[in-house]
C-alpha cells in the first residue's frame, strides 16, 4: 500500500503524522532554547539578532502573505466577473489561516520577549525597540510599494486598451486589482502602526 494512504480514512495520513512529528520536534527544541540555553546569552546582542532576524522578521512575513492570501482571495472573489464557485476559490482558506494565526502568535511573542529583554540593556531598550519598528516600517514599505507598482502597470495596460491594443489580464482585472489593493492595505497598515 502507498504509505501517503495509509491512514487516510480517519484523518492520520502520511502529512499529518509528519507535520505532528515536526511540531513535537520543534517544540522540545524552542522550549528548550528558550528556556535552558537563552539563559547564558539573556539579553545579549547576538540573542536580540537571532531573535529579530528568523522569528518577529519571519513571523511578520508570514503573517503579512497570509492574512494577504485571505483578504485578495476574498476581495477578489466579491469583483470578479463572473464569480468563481466560491468553495472552489477559497478551498486554501484552512491552511491560510492556520498560518497566520501561528505566525501572528510567533511574532507578537517574540516581539514582546526582546522588548522585555532588553529592558536590561544599557540604552533601556530603544535600540530593540527601534529595530522592530525599522523592520516592520521595511517590510510595510515593500508590501506598499510593490501596490503601486501593480496600480501603474494596471493603469498603464488599461491606457494601451483604449488605444485599442490588447492587454496582458484580458477584459478581466479583477486579479491584479485584488492583489494590488490587498498589497496597498496590508502595506499601509504595516507603515501605520511602526511609526518611527
Amino acid at each position: 500500500p502507498d504509505p501517503a494512504t495509509i491512514g487516510a480514512s480517519d484523518g492520520w495520513n502520511e502529512a499529518v503524522r509528519q507535520s505532528i512529528a515536526w511540531a513535537v520536534v520543534g517544540a522540545g527544541y524552542l522550549w528548550f532554547h528558550w528556556h535552558k540555553a537563552a539563559f547564558i546569552f539573556h539579553a545579549s546582542t547576538l540573542r536580540l539578532t537571532v531573535a529579530y532576524l528568523i522569528p518577529i522578521l519571519g513571523g511578520l512575513i508570514t503573517t503579512v502573505a497570509s492574512s494577504g492570501a485571505i483578504f485578495g482571495a476574498v476581495l477578489y472573489w466579491l469583483i470578479a466577473n463572473p464569480k468563481p464557485n466560491l468553495g472552489e476559490h477559497l478551498d486554501f482558506l484552512p491552511a491560510a489561516i492556520a498560518s497566520a494565526a501561528i505566525a501572528l502568535v510567533a511574532w507578537q511573542y517574540h516581539r514582546r520577549v526582546v522588548v522585555t529583554e532588553s529592558g536590561s540593556l544599557s540604552d533601556g531598550g530603544q535600540e530593540a525597540v527601534r529595530a522592530y519598528r525599522y523592520l516592520a516600517a521595511a517590510v510595510g514599505l515593500f508590501t506598499t510599494s510593490i501596490g503601486i507598482a501593480l496600480i501603474v502597470g494596471i493603469t498603464i495596460l488599461i491606457g494601451l486598451s483604449s488605444t485599442g491594443q490588447e492587454i496582458g489580464f484580458g477584459n478581466r482585472p479583477a486579479g491584479p486589482v485584488s492583489v494590488a489593493i490587498t498589497l496597498l492595505l496590508v502595506g499601509g497598515c504595516l507603515l501605520y502602526t511602526s511609526p518611527s
